[in-house]
C-alpha cells in the first residue's frame, strides 16, 4: 500500500515540477540551474527528464495497486507488458537526463 502511495506522489511531484518549468522564464531557477556549468550534467538537465519519469511512475502505481487485486490469467499478462513498457518511459528519462532535446532547451 505504501509502495502505491509514494510512486503516485512521487508522479504527481514530476509532472508539476514538468509544469513549473515549462511556464517558467529564462529567469527562473530552472534557466539559472541549467546555465550553471558548476552542477553535475545530470542535475542540470533533471527537469527535461521530470515527464517520462512521472509517467513511467504513474505506470508503477498502477501495477503496484492491481497486485492487491490481481487474480485473472489475462489481466496478470496485461499488468506484466504493462510493466514493461514502463521501463520505455524510464529509458526516456534516463536519454534525458545525458542528451536533452534541442527543442526544449532554454
Amino acid at each position: 500500500m505504501w509502495a502505491v502511495l509514494a510512486a503516485a506522489l512521487l508522479a504527481i511531484l514530476g509532472v508539476v515540477n514538468h509544469v513549473r518549468f515549462v511556464r517558467s522564464g529564462p529567469d527562473s531557477t530552472w534557466a539559472a540551474r541549467y546555465f550553471d556549468t558548476d552542477n553535475p550534467k545530470e542535475l542540470r538537465n533533471l527537469p527535461f527528464a521530470q515527464l517520462p519519469g512521472a509517467v513511467m511512475l504513474a505506470m508503477w502505481a498502477v501495477m503496484l495497486a492491481y497486485t492487491r487485486v490481481s487474480g485473472q490469467e489475462t489481466w496478470d499478462a496485461v499488468m506484466g507488458l504493462f510493466l514493461f513498457a514502463s521501463f520505455v518511459f524510464g529509458g526516456v528519462a534516463v536519454k534525458r537526463l545525458y542528451r536533452p532535446p534541442r527543442r526544449a532547451k532554454p
